[in-house]
């Protein structure tokens, strides 16, 4: 070949680049494809995800009972009088965790006046002479390492009437009482009519709300009813009475 001239490249080796040239656009083609890929299902996780998040509605908290009505070894530490103690307790009705009474009976000072169900909208005006609350009056006996309280409780709350919906302060109700504290207890228990509650010698305290829950749940009535409703001059018409219905 002359000076300065180009050899031309031969035919082979043209299409030997042309070919590499193509397989290359036609790898990084399909890389990009696969990257695009992953993206979208990536970010179609994710979307799903947060669907499924945002459509799971909160379990809402279930609100612990407070410790309203606790007996403390203290309470009959160097007392000069012999047993049996005499013990009282009392706390609010919300504080014994009742759920069936919270939305009648909200914590002191939250709100003006507890309201009615589905039939009555007006407050319910609650007097100091109505003594609302939960009480404990009991006798306290130590036994071994233990105690012994004999006595009753008593609760008297705003309740709402099964007939015509009125809310108002319904009656009260008591029920005897029966505990046994039990330093050599593990875990709650009964024999006979005394219900046990560990209370271990190195405690200081223990915690009766549970036990007194139980005994009001127990001493509830069947059905709870407003004056006029009860009478039968409200809208029921006529006095309530439980009946069975006879058999077929």
């Amino acid at each position: 070949a002359a000076d300065g001239a180009t050899s031309p490249m031969p035919s082979s080796s043209i299409s030997s680049v042309v070919f590499r040239c193509a397989a290359d656009r036609r790898d990084f083609t399909a890389a990009r494809a696969s990257t695009a890929a992953r993206a979208s299902s990536s970010e179609r996780g994710v979307a799903t995800t947060s669907t499924k998040t945002s459509s799971t509605p909160a379990r809402p908290r279930r609100r612990r009972a407070s410790k309203a009505l606790v007996f403390r070894r203290g309470m009959f530490r160097d007392l000069d009088e012999r047993p049996p103690w005499h013990l009282e307790l009392s706390a609010d009705v919300h504080e014994l965790g009742m759920e069936e009474h919270d939305a009648l009976n909200p914590e002191r000072g939250g709100r003006g006046g507890a309201t009615g169900g589905h039939s009555s909208s007006r407050p319910v005006d609650i007097d100091e002479g109505d003594d609302v609350g939960v009480s404990v009056e009991a006798t306290v006996a130590p036994v071994g390492q233990g105690f012994f309280i004999e006595g009753n409780v008593r609760i008297r709350c705003v309740v709402e009437c099964e007939c015509c919906g009125v809310a108002h302060v319904g009656e009260a109700v008591e029920a005897p009482m029966r505990i046994w504290l039990d330093a050599a207890a593990s875990e709650p228990d009964a024999s006979g009519e005394w219900d046990i509650l560990p209370f271990p010698r190195n405690a200081e305290e223990c915690d009766l709300t549970g036990a007194v829950r139980d005994y009001v749940r127990l001493a509830a009535p069947y059905e709870t009813l407003c004056a006029a409703c009860g009478e039968g001059d409200g809208e029921a018409d006529e006095p309530f009475t439980f009946r069975l219905e006879p058999e077929d």
